[in-house]
């Protein structure tokens, strides 16, 4: 069987991945070469023979030790075949692997495997999903005191795509299988505990909250990562490409009982026409990011996550031409993420070995607020520092999360789409990335929300300007430039971005700083040196009515209709009448009205094809800061820029020469 037939002759899921059947002919042991080039900050690359015909790669510490392991399975033989083996790592770069064979796969021929911790003893297991419908066609094998124990479970319906994973953060692994039709209509997941005490648990579906069986659009594939970084393994729903939703990424946020929570899907910008390889943690920080592939063009894109499931910028490398899949594991027992590739046809197998991380700082308590949303009276920042490698005090960028001038839940891990490119923070940039109070903290009902007067939207640039202070007062503590800070935000932090850069000394934005943080200047402390808005509203009325989310945030946050209009929001009973905007509440909103020769140079980053925040918005700007002669040659708008509203990507030279120019 060739390799291209033998990819898409069985399916087997590793660790919460995808992993069609590859393999490639080649010596019986691997073939390494040490060395190699550095990846984004993250890894070394070294190339690999993997030495098996038609085999499926299952990954899991199948020998106890603190490494993980290759099972290479060979699908559709009722017992080991020549190229099921172990390959057991060995934490050595110049042979990583040792390869032992496999123990005899008797349910082989009809199941597919994935691996996890389902009794929680620290070991980890195999259980074989079948393939096949009626009878007992499932089996485990449970590792217990390093031999195997085989035992027959109670099947279902055969079919399906399976995966691993901890759903409801009790430590044990669960089985996951979904359906891409069931019973005529829209796919399924299928859901199997993990058990200390006994088999796995029975059988049940994916519901919402309400008990409704959740359903998935044909075609998608799974993703599964702890997106909101709550220990609980979420889904998101990876559309097919082509695809309308594209660049969309529905998610199922686990409550840990077998409910899910189903917000509104968010972007994965970038991803719309890649082959999809990997979800998982890439960068060790233990949140779910998104490696994928482009077999035309061999270009490799790293999507990184800091908690709340929005991806940054795409990091690219390069692979050759061909089909890959990628293998996520820490095959040298450092605790950081490899990840093994192995192609199809022509493509060259490599093993890409982790090489330290960035220093992540989460969840540091900025301020105390009137009771929020959440339940919480607290504000937060994130800061993601340089290896410690590089030296410091480190420039600052300060990023402001999008999200419609909503209080979303973990919105300060938010990844800046524009500054978490892992190149500006091996260059000594440390990225800061702040929450604010939003709409839903003026009360549970939109009527509430829509009438409500705090938090504003000069509150919220407030509580951005209280982060900068707080940053300023704990340099020292974080290596931090304290005189060298940056403001960028994305879509609605955006705006709140363009708001703090252009009210510099503004005693209308300037929130009350306690002595500690104030010092001598409490203007000075909530200074900055440069803003960088990207496809952030300036306009309140500019394309208002174009796009019914759109609509609702800016008139949500306004608490009336800025194109002069009457304006019914909601549905009953929670539903509000909106009257039209005063002409001082545009004035107010749109941070052109505070420009002033003092303020800080400005980048903008706006794309042509944006649906939500028009183009329209940026050249507004950027004709106002052209109009002031004494501005000439400290703003930047880069022209011809594309992405939709999934994310903004300003020119590499572009970016450090404006970062060289405000904070060096």
């Amino acid at each position: 069987m060739s390799r291209e037939r033998s990819r898409t002759a069985a399916v087997a899921v590793a660790a919460g991945l995808l992993l069609p059947t590859v393999a490639s002919p080649g010596a019986p042991a691997a073939a390494f070469a040490d060395g190699g080039t550095t990846i984004d900050g993250y890894y070394a690359r070294q190339g690999l023979s993997v030495p098996f015909v038609d085999a499926v790669p299952l990954v899991g510490r199948f020998d106890g030790d603190a490494r993980d392991d290759v099972l290479w399975y060979t699908p559709g033989t009722p017992t080991s075949g020549p190229d099921d083996a172990f390959w057991f790592g060995t934490g050595n770069s110049a042979a990583p692997f040792r390869s032992v064979p496999a123990p005899p796969a008797e349910y082989a021929l009809v199941a597919s495997p994935v691996a996890g911790d389902f009794d929680g003893n620290g070991q980890t297991d195999i259980y074989w999903y079948g393939q096949r419908d009626g009878g007992p066609r499932d089996a485990r094998w449970l590792r217990i005191d390093s031999t195997w124990v085989k035992s027959a479970v109670d099947g279902f319906v055969g079919g399906g795509t399976p995966y691993v994973a901890d759903l409801n953060g009790d430590g044990l692994d669960d089985v996951v299988v979904h359906y891409d039709t069931w019973q005529g209509g829209d796919g399924v997941v299928a859901l199997r505990w993990g058990s200390r005490t006994g088999p796995l648990e029975p059988w049940s579906f994916a519901v919402d909250a309400g008990g409704q069986l959740l359903r998935t659009p044909p075609g998608v594939t799974l993703g599964l990562a702890d997106i909101d970084a709550d220990s609980k393994t979420d889904i998101r729903l990876f559309p097919p490409t082509p695809s309308p939703w594209a660049d969309w990424a529905p998610r199922w946020m686990s409550r840990g009982d077998g409910t899910f929570a189903v917000p509104s899907p968010d972007w994965t910008p970038g991803t719309a026409a890649l082959d999809r390889v990997t979800a998982g943690d890439i960068d060790g920080d233990r949140n779910g990011d998104l490696l994928t592939h482009d077999p035309t063009t061999g270009a490799v894109n790293a999507l990184y996550n800091l908690g709340a499931g929005f991806y940054s910028r795409p990091d690219t490398a390069q692979l050759s031409r061909g089909t890959y899949r990628g293998v996520r594991g820490d095959f040298t027992g450092d605790a950081q993420p490899d990840v093994l590739w192995y192609g199809v046809g022509p493509a060259r197998d490599e093993l890409w070995l982790h090489r330290g991380r960035f220093r992540y700082d989460v969840d540091i308590v900025t301020s105390t607020v009137p009771r929020r949303s959440d339940g919480t009276n607290r504000l937060l920042l994130d800061l993601v520092r340089p290896p410690s490698s590089v030296p410091g005090p480190y420039r600052t960028i300060v990023f402001v999360h999008g999200g419609g001038w909503g209080s979303v839940p973990g919105g300060q891990r938010q990844v800046p789409t524009m500054s978490a490119d892992p190149a500006l923070l091996r260059a000594g940039y440390a990225i800061a990335s702040v929450d604010y109070r939003g709409v839903e903290d003026r009360g549970p009902t939109l009527a509430q929300r829509a009438s409500g007067t705090a938090p504003s939207f000069v509150d919220m640039v407030k509580d951005v300007k209280y982060a900068l202070a707080w940053l300023r007062a704990n340099g020292a503590r974080y290596q931090l430039a304290t005189d060298r800070i940056v403001v960028s935000g994305f879509s609605a932090g955006g705006h709140l971005a363009a708001l703090a850069g252009l009210t510099n000394d503004h005693p209308g934005f300037q929130p009350t700083l306690p002595p500690d943080l104030a010092g001598a200047d409490a203007y000075r402390a909530t200074r900055i040196q440069g803003v960088i808005p990207l496809a952030g509203p300036i306009d309140a009325t500019i394309g208002f009515r174009d796009h019914p989310w759109y609509t609702g945030a800016v008139a949500g946050l306004l608490g009336c209709a800025p194109d002069g209009q009457p304006l019914r929001l909601g549905q009953p009973p929670d539903q509000v009448d909106l009257p039209p905007c005063a002409t001082l509440t545009l004035v107010a909103f749109d941070p052109v009205f505070y420009l002033d020769d003092a303020d800080p140079p400005v980048l903008l980053g706006y794309n042509t094809d944006d649906p939500l925040v028009r183009y329209a918005h940026g050249q507004q700007l950027w004709n106002a800061l052209r109009a002031r002669p004494a501005r000439a040659g400290r703003d930047i708008f880069p022209p011809g820029l594309t992405g939709g509203h999934g994310g903004v990507w300003l020119p590499e030279q572009t970016l450090r020469t404006f970062l060289a120019r405000t904070i060096g």
